[in-house]
């Protein structure tokens, strides 16, 4: 192009030059670049062109538009996983691109997983399997290929009313009302609520909340300076996916009475059922601390009793463990289970542990950890559950009723009122443990037959050491001066060669690896 400029008083005077213009560059973006996407499920990618308003067509695999084998997309970005994804060991992968219009050349890409529904799973629970050991067997997409500080991030947050001391858990593929289909987080706070969070959206839309208010001041309970301002929900939930059933233990204050409740939330609207709420309540014998006339009341400890643990679900029964907040007397350890379909089953009278009738402390609270279990969430299936009790007093073997400081595994009676001791195990220096580091500060963690073909479990606690045991025979007691009658007994020190204890206040994490059995463990001021 050339442009003249001629004298307005003398037009035989000009000047004239070449102008060459350049077209602004046009590039383009999409969002996001990678997603997991249930099969029969929807994701929504959007394009970004800048300086052209030219309009984009869609493609999967380089078809506009898609096709039944690797599913469709819309013009406006929608894209729908085929429903024929393969199994989970070959999970089907499709590029999801966005075209320019104008200019086929210009292009942004998105790389996607399907994955197929019968492979669907979640996070139904604290650590994800009822031995605690921390794997997720059904995990897809994150390998040591493809986390990275690159590709391993925070994605988005959302707000809530509340303090988050519970593991949120995560449930696929939830039927929810009017919507379909989706993935969905599930997290409780201190305020007493429970939230179900679309999994899947920066804008945080909640599918439902279910609060149970008000919940405790923390101020009420002398000595509490944890949990503030307030104490609802602290011990992560359990889900139950064949019932599509989020169970959780609330505590309120209502007109001056402090109660805990055990309710049984609807994934999909997060409503009651089995005829929930259940109010946490029992009695027993003994003369220990709370006791009155011979009996001790949960309900009038109610406000000292801290629901510290993760929830348990197995063999149709839910099991929930009480602790303490900061040492703040009473606080005997209390297990209860109650029956997972029918919570008004069992509600005056569920199966009930106390583990220091006549004595004090022996809270079961293992660093947040759940009961352990050698049984599965069927219905029906009588096995054992482990747990681990904190400083108490009195220990004595030869009283039968009392168990500070030590692993329990624990059966329910013929009668489904309590429970029997089947076998447990204390250190020889439980004296010393209960006035300067105490056991039961992690769950205790059960290997499979890959460990060993006897059955095993671990604990450990906050003296550094880490105890293997025989799930058959625990090792009972051998004090006052040992050694303990377990498999083996590792010392953990704090940075590894200081010499001092390091306090173990974690539950270890099992996990098989090139078939060499792997047992991982993390313990203050020490190395992985």
């Amino acid at each position: 192009m050339i442009i003249t400029a001629v004298l307005e008083t003398d037009l035989s005077v000009s000047g004239s030059t070449n102008l060459t213009i350049v077209a602004p560059s046009v590039s383009m973006t999409i969002s996001p670049t990678t997603a997991n996407v249930p099969a029969g499920q929807t994701l929504q990618f959007s394009a970004s062109v800048q300086n052209s308003t030219a309009n984009v067509i869609w493609q999967v695999n380089g078809l506009t538009g898609g096709d039944a084998a690797d599913g469709t997309i819309t013009s406006t970005g929608a894209y729908t996983a085929t429903y024929s994804a393969p199994n989970v060991s070959s999970p089907l992968t499709v590029t999801v691109t966005a075209v320019l219009q104008v200019n086929p050349s210009l292009a942004a890409s998105a790389g996607i997983t399907v994955v197929p529904l019968d492979t669907l799973t979640g996070v139904y629970s604290w650590r994800n399997d009822n031995g605690l050991t921390g794997q997720n067997a059904q995990e897809t997409h994150l390998t040591p290929a493809s986390v990275s500080p690159t590709t391993f991030g925070k994605l988005f947050g959302c707000s809530v009313d509340g303090q988050i001391y519970a593991q949120p858990l995560y449930v696929a593929n939830v039927a929810i009302p009017n919507l379909g289909p989706r993935n969905v987080v599930y997290v409780a706070t201190e305020h007493d609520s429970v939230y179900a969070f679309d999994a899947d959206a920066s804008s945080c839309q909640i599918f439902w909340q279910t609060s149970f208010i008000d919940a405790v001041p923390a101020s009420d309970i002398r000595g509490e300076t944890d949990i503030v301002p307030e104490i609802g929900i602290t011990g992560t939930p359990v889900i139950d996916p064949n019932s599509a059933t989020l169970y959780v233990v609330a505590k309120t204050k209502e007109s001056g009475v402090y109660v805990q409740r055990l309710h049984a939330l609807d994934l999909t609207i997060g409503a009651e059922k089995f005829g929930g709420p259940a109010t946490i309540q029992a009695v027993v014998n003994g003369s220990g601390d709370g006791s009155v006339a011979g009996t001790i009341s949960f309900q009038s400890l109610s406000l000292t009793e801290n629901q510290r643990s993760a929830l348990l679900l197995a063999g149709g029964k839910i099991y929930v463990a009480f602790d303490s907040y900061a040492d703040t007397d009473p606080f005997p350890g209390w297990l209860f289970a109650y029956d997972a379909g029918n919570l008004q089953n069992l509600q005056t009278v569920p199966a009930v542990f106390n583990s220091t009738p006549n004595g004090s402390h022996g809270g079961i609270g293992e660093s947040g950890a759940a009961p352990s279990s050698d049984v599965t969430r069927s219905p029906n299936v009588r096995g054992n559950v482990f747990v681990v009790t904190s400083d108490g007093k009195p220990f004595d073997p030869n009283t039968g009723s009392d168990y500070p400081e030590t692993l329990l595994k624990l059966q329910i009676n013929a009668a489904a009122t309590g429970f029997t001791v089947a076998s447990s195990f204390t250190p020889w220096n439980e004296a010393t443990l209960n006035l300067q580091k105490y056991f039961g500060s992690t769950g205790v963690l059960l290997l499979d037959s890959a460990a060993s073909t006897v059955p095993l479990a671990i604990a450990g606690g906050e003296g550094g050491s880490l105890y293997l045991l025989s799930r058959d025979n625990l090792g009972g007691f051998n004090g006052p001066n040992g050694p303990d009658n377990v498999v083996q007994t590792l010392c953990l020190t704090a940075d590894g060669n200081s010499g001092l204890p390091a306090s173990i206040l974690g539950t270890p994490a099992y996990w098989v690896n090139n078939n060499v059995p792997t047992v991982y463990v993390a313990a203050a001021d020490d190395t992985l």
